[in-house]
């Protein structure tokens, strides 16, 4: 990790707490000027939401049948962690859709300190890290789903998370934050799992790469944690599994077919497979993908032709925005 001074560190937590005070504020009044009746999806998902909140009003961490009838409220592949996370603010502030949607202020903070953390490890520098935290507020599609109430946001962050530690861990020595750090990317990967069936796709080609190079360099210790790591995760998400594994993929199935009544292209098409990047412009915004294209073609024929012809500042900014 960068040796940043307790100070300089303490003002950047500060600026961090700045930034979501900033997401606070838009989000809210979003919501306070929003009157229009929530969709389906966004209702169904409230809906669970409330089942969860009955659930733990007779809270028995100790009973069997308290854990049963726990994981048989949601027996498709919209798993419950997320609507476990949104008991507390309504326990806390009322059972509303307003209220419900607080818990993306706990996902905002996750991905803030993720991404500034992210950005300490890989580049080293500070400013840096911020900008990328700052980034997290500007992306059009993170402001759309942020103010909204589907599983897309929550997963996004504990995604994000995970990857970070993630990546830490990897390079870590083995020691006891490395053992640590074992520990909570397994939770991390269960929280996956048990947010959504689908989610580990985005965390799946960093995992195997990771294990890739532990083989390749014979880090055996580094193997055993791994080893660690998806138990702890089974623990957490592998009793709801072992529940609904058949209605789960059933209900994927089917969540794929109506994506194809709705005119959503199939995954084995090209025009599927490029779904996604065609959204790209729309989702990170026009301007920021243009200026970040720019900056690193800039980054590149720098590192590939010559390190002289580029002044030092404007590589700065290209680490900037290459996170």
């Amino acid at each position: 990790m960068n040796n940043f001074v307790p100070s300089q560190r303490r003002k950047d937590y500060i600026i961090l707490l700045i930034i979501w005070l900033i997401a606070l504020a838009i989000d809210r009044t979003w919501f306070l000027l929003d009157n229009s009746i929530p969709s389906y999806d966004q209702s169904a998902h409230l809906t669970t939401a409330l089942h969860h909140y009955r659930i733990f009003q007779n809270f028995n961490i100790f009973s069997g049948n308290w854990w049963l009838s726990l994981w048989q409220l949601t027996p498709s592949y919209r798993a419950p962690f997320l609507y476990i996370c949104t008991v507390p603010f309504l326990m806390l502030f009322g059972r509303g859709y307003d209220q419900a949607s607080l818990v993306n202020l706990l996902y905002t903070a996750m991905i803030i300190l993720s991404v500034y953390h992210l950005g300490d490890f890989l580049f080293k520098n500070r400013k840096t890290s911020i900008t990328a935290s700052v980034f997290c507020l500007l992306f059009p599609i993170l402001g759309i789903i942020r103010t909204d109430y589907l599983l897309d946001y929550g997963l996004t962050a504990i995604v994000i998370v995970t990857f970070t530690i993630l990546t830490i861990w990897k390079d870590s020595y083995v020691g006891f934050l490395s053992w640590g750090l074992t520990i909570i990317l397994g939770v991390g990967i269960g929280l996956i799992l048990l947010t959504k069936p689908t989610g580990f796709v985005f965390i799946l080609v960093p995992s195997i790469w990771t294990l890739i190079t532990f083989i390749r360099k014979r880090k055996f210790i580094k193997l055993i944690q791994t080893c660690l790591s998806l138990m702890i995760a089974w623990l957490i998400c592998g009793f709801w599994y072992s529940l609904n594994w058949l209605t789960i993929i059933t209900s994927a199935l089917n969540a794929n077919q109506v994506g194809k009544g709705e005119g959503d292209p199939s995954a084995t098409t090209i025009a599927g497979w490029l779904f996604y990047p065609k959204m790209i412009p729309e989702s990170v915004g026009l301007p920021i993908l243009s200026i970040s294209i720019g900056i690193l073609l800039v980054y590149l024929i720098k590192y590939k032709f010559t390190n002289d012809l580029i002044p030092v500042s404007l590589h700065k900014y290209a680490r900037i925005w290459l996170l």
